[in-house]
């Protein structure tokens, strides 16, 4: 039944048949910790990734207590993830060292956990998350290894598809923006030409000129000629 495990985990970690911009890191995250922690047969699992633009770290665990530590760890900047983010992946079942990262032992070793692994999530250029797998005792096979290192790449591939997502509607809401508001000015332009008999550009020069003195979007003064709620004069607005 593991080949079957692995496969329904492999697909619900791909983002399954769900369409691309209804995935989310947070779950995906918590997804791989419990499917790592279930199928590798370890004491527990966390994961943790960067968030796009630098802004902080998405932590998961495969229990609370778990996850709290590697939140912790990350404002300690200690610990397996961290390591393996910034210098790559531990050796397996590397154990737990007081002097290396006091605070996480500690923690690690209140929750009974002795050893641990680390594997990177990675896109090509960069490591930007990791994969942690926490033990009492013991070490982890080379093929579990093989299989932790998979889930954590078609984990990274998911969020790497989700962060250009979202990236792509960012830029779509932008020119839709300004597509929008280079129709409302041209709007504006057409009525202060007909109501002032000027040239269109002269029309224009006369929508900056009055954004600029009152400080205001040109978009949102071209919306107040349309809608009448700024009239024109001979000369002025």
């Amino acid at each position: 039944m593991l080949d079957q495990r692995a496969a329904d985990a492999f697909v619900e970690l791909s983002g399954g048949i769900a369409a691309a911009d209804d995935l989310d890191s947070d779950a995906l995250l918590s997804a791989l910790a419990q499917h790592a922690r279930d199928l590798l047969q370890v004491d527990a699992a966390s994961a943790l990734s960067m968030r796009d633009g630098d802004e902080g770290m998405l932590v998961a665990g495969s229990d609370p207590f778990v996850r709290r530590l590697e939140a912790d760890a990350v404002e300690w900047d200690e610990g397996p993830g961290r390591h393996c983010m910034t210098h790559g992946e531990l050796p397996p079942a590397l154990r737990l060292d007081r002097m290396r990262w006091p605070r996480y032992y500690a923690r690690a070793q209140n929750l009974g956990l002795r050893y641990a692994t680390a594997l990177p999530l990675r896109s090509p250029d960069a490591t930007f998350g990791a994969l942690v797998l926490l033990h009492r005792d013991g070490s982890t096979h080379p093929t579990a290894l093989a299989l932790a290192q998979s889930l954590a790449d078609v984990t990274a591939i998911c969020l790497l598809r989700e962060r250009e997502v979202r990236a792509s509607r960012a830029v779509t809401a932008q020119l839709e923006h300004a597509l929008t508001s280079r129709i409302v000015i041209e709007q504006a332009k057409g009525i202060l030409a007909a109501r002032l008999s000027v040239p269109m550009d002269a029309t224009f020069r006369l929508l900056r000129g009055y954004a600029r003195h009152h400080r205001r979007p040109l978009a949102d003064v071209a919306r107040d000629v349309i809608e009448g709620r700024l009239l024109p004069a001979p000369g002025r607005l």
